[in-house]
């Protein structure tokens, strides 16, 4: 069994999910003695301080390099024990909850035993979104699409999403959280009016926005980490590979 470092047990974003799990049981008290609305609004802000803790968390990991197998295991953790705390509580008041737990239950059952399987047989979901803006026309789905983007990989699982309407894409401001806080982008050749957007979103300066106007197939910028490097990778026309990858009709 591996054992942790002191330094990964204790670092930033571990710490504040030890600091959210220990919240679940401040705000069960809170809410099950609660009788008067400004107790029930004491109970809501422990509730708003425990989802600003996940909502950090993972990006200080990210942006400062803290990332931890432990953190990958308490986070979801965290996320599943508060949840269900919320769901109890809640059905202490509204006996229909208890059909949401049962639905969670079986939910969650089917996804940790899918998990488990995948995992043992080294297998990782890979999906992949075309045109993804289409999914932001909607605000249901646009909500689903924001929570697998942040959750799959707590299935071992990966979304890719690839679109070249990026200015109907900027419109949502969840599209923009998303682009945002994205670990690995690709830029390729931007319109005018996409390029100003996407420059203030993503800090792209002037210079670096020159790899992105005006440029030819297979050139661009890569986003990693916040890190913008600029990348030309021309491949042969030629090709066997390159007329089984083209999306241009005229050369299949």
């Amino acid at each position: 069994m591996k054992r942790f470092s002191k330094k990964e047990i204790f670092s930033i974003p571990n710490l504040m999910g030890y600091f959210r799990i220990l919240l679940i049981p401040v705000f069960c008290y809170l809410y099950i003695t609660a009788e008067t609305e400004r107790e029930y609004l004491y109970a809501a802000l422990v509730v708003l301080l425990s989802s600003l803790t996940d909502l950090f968390d993972g990006k200080i990991a990210r942006r400062f390099h803290m990332v931890t197998e432990l953190g990958k295991a308490l986070d979801p953790i965290a996320d599943k024990l508060t949840h269900a705390a919320l769901a109890i509580c809640l059905a202490t008041r509204y006996p229909m909850m208890w059909v949401l737990i049962a639905l969670m239950l079986v939910k969650e059952g089917y996804m940790g035993v899918m998990g488990l399987i995948f995992l043992k047989k080294g297998k990782t979901t890979w999906v992949f979104a075309d045109e993804f803006y289409l999914l932001f026309r909607y605000q249901y789905s646009a909500d689903f699409f924001y929570r697998l983007y942040k959750r799959i990989r707590k299935y071992h699982g990966f979304v890719t999403s690839l679109t070249q309407n990026v200015e109907e894409l900027l419109k949502s401001d969840t599209a923009r959280l998303m682009l945002a806080n994205s670990e690995f982008l690709i830029l390729l050749n931007q319109a005018a009016t996409d390029r100003d957007e996407l420059a203030s979103l993503l800090n792209i300066s002037e210079n670096q926005l020159s790899y992105i106007t005006n440029v030819g197939a297979g050139k661009g910028l890569i986003r990693c980490s916040g890190n913008l490097v600029p990348f030309e990778n021309s491949f042969p026309k030629n090709t066997k590979l390159y007329r089984l990858m083209t999306t241009k009709p005229g050369e299949c």
